[in-house]
């Protein structure tokens, strides 16, 4: 597919940003980029008839994203992305609010706590506890809970996988990933070769990220790396990348090894799109001239009809 001129200008604006940044050598702290991240966060809209409720999940700030004819007894458990550090709620909101309208599925997406104040596993402790919490206080069946999430909250959906297989907790009835961050040694191929196209990140700042979510636990640790853990049995699962970002290698390589331990996966590649591209279709006013972030969550809502069809 061809960038669509709204999107070829988001993506030159991204990268004057980028660019911007780089050139003018200011370190910002976490707190100030935390802030940027929130007025951002305002550019962004919640989708049309869905209704928002505050939820508090044993200390976790959640939201439940309710569209207006939901199928009451599915649910999606939305992991954000951030590197760890970032985003929330209020950052995702837009993109959560989206899915749930083209499903139809209620959406709850959680602000877990974040490095460098709560490093690993806390992110991963409150998604485990959410997980939980559907299946055990609100009484979902785990073949009506989904996982979906973008970047670092894409690694965290595998990861809670995993643990929840070590728990021999059952497992949800799928997984979808957005620009999947799975690997925090930041060792894959398209760190190097793909850092000329991304406009979103680079290289040092994941591994800057992911020092300070990790402290000094081994980064190939299979609940932070989930690509170096035992990915056998696991339920089907879809995943969106594109081909103009470093963590391409990462959903390539996830790909590959999820297929070789024969598990039911699918990857939807988009060529010339940019990290977690889904976003933009949320923001206010230009997100509508966006065909790209519409047809990508098309391909997500196609592939969980698919998996409850089977």
């Amino acid at each position: 597919m061809t960038r669509s001129l709204m999107m070829k200008l988001i993506i030159k604006m991204q990268k004057r940003r980028k660019l911007r940044n780089v050139s003018s050598g200011e370190t910002k702290s976490i707190q100030e980029t935390r802030l940027e991240y929130e007025k951002t966060a305002k550019m962004m809209h919640c989708a049309k008839g869905i209704s928002i409720e505050k939820k508090n999940l044993n200390g976790i700030t959640a939201e439940l994203l309710l569209p207006k004819d939901k199928q009451s007894e599915k649910i999606i458990l939305y992991l954000h992305g951030g590197g760890y550090l970032y985003c929330s709620i209020n950052t995702h909101r837009g993109l959560a609010s989206q899915i749930a309208q083209r499903t139809q599925i209620p959406v709850i997406i959680i602000d877990y706590r974040k490095a460098p104040e709560n490093k690993f596993p806390t992110a991963l402790d409150d998604a485990l506890y959410a997980y939980k919490w559907l299946i055990t206080k609100q009484s979902y069946l785990p073949e009506n809970v989904i996982i979906g999430g973008d970047s670092a909250g894409g690694g965290l959906s595998i990861a809670t996988l995993l643990k929840l297989k070590e728990l021999e907790v059952s497992l949800p009835k799928a997984v979808f990933l957005m620009s999947p961050w799975v690997d925090l040694t930041c060792s894959g191929e398209t760190m190097e070769t793909k850092k000329g196209e991304d406009v979103i990140l680079d290289s040092e700042t994941l591994e800057s990220w992911a020092n300070k979510y990790l402290g000094e636990v081994d980064p190939q640790n299979p609940y932070a790396s989930p690509l170096f853990g035992d990915l056998s049995n696991l339920p089907p699962i879809f995943i969106q990348v594109g081909t103009a970002e470093i963590l391409y290698s990462d959903a390539i390589r996830l790909y590959e090894k999820l297929k070789e331990q024969e598990n039911l996966v699918e990857i939807d590649i988009w060529d010339q799109m940019i990290h977690v591209f889904q976003l933009f279709g949320a923001m206010k006013f230009i997100g509508k001239f966006l065909p790209e972030p519409k047809e990508a969550l098309a391909h997500i809502q196609a592939f969980i009809e698919k998996v409850y069809q089977n």
